[in-house]
């Protein structure tokens, strides 16, 4: 009898640690398609990011995303979503732009980033923290996630995702200098 009980509770804590990751932070599924705002380039209007195909990233199943400041190809591998390419920028190995959790987080990155002809290896540190934002004139909870590259020049990118919807706001700053903002206006 006492067996049974044992096998019991080891099934149960197998069960329960083997639950899927929250992946409703960046849904990605065929076709999904998000609206946003951008302010601040060369290229300030409306744009569309749209999840164009399926790809594989370090052996996971993802999407290519297609948009204004060039492809994205990310997946979420385990409670991380990851990118390989984000808007147009390679990173080598993946670099992670989420953790699916309410829980500050910080974690540090080092590889190779590539953007157009210039390529160098650096290290990326990333801040990740719930917080509120305003969202169609309500606040709305989320997940507040800088990423900070310190070379030369400095960039620091603060990401806003909102459970269902996604990347709601992207603001960049270049040596502290604003340089590009997205901000949301439809999608999932």
């Amino acid at each position: 009898m006492q067996n049974w009980k044992l096998f019991s509770l080891v099934g149960l804590a197998l069960v329960a640690g083997c639950q899927r990751p929250d992946t409703s932070w960046m849904p990605l599924k065929r076709g999904a398609a998000w609206s946003y705002s951008m302010r601040g380039s060369l290229m300030a209007g409306v744009y569309r990011i749209t999840a164009m195909e399926p790809t594989s990233l370090a052996g996971h199943s993802g999407w290519v995303l297609s948009g204004p400041l060039g492809r994205s190809r990310v997946a979420w591998v385990g409670d991380r979503l990851k990118a390989a390419e984000w808007a147009g920028t390679r990173f080598d190995p993946p670099i992670t732009l989420l953790v699916s959790t309410t829980k500050p987080t910080e974690l540090t990155w080092s590889g190779r980033v590539t953007n157009g002809l210039r390529s160098l290896d650096t290290k990326v540190t990333t801040r990740q923290e719930p917080g509120k934002i305003n969202l169609t004139g309500r606040e709305t909870p989320g997940l507040r996630v800088t990423m900070t590259l310190k070379d030369n020049p400095s960039q620091e990118s603060t990401f806003f995702y909102v459970k269902g919807r996604g990347l709601v706001t992207s603001e960049t700053r270049v040596d502290g200098k604003f340089s590009v903002g997205l901000e949301y206006l439809s999608g999932p």
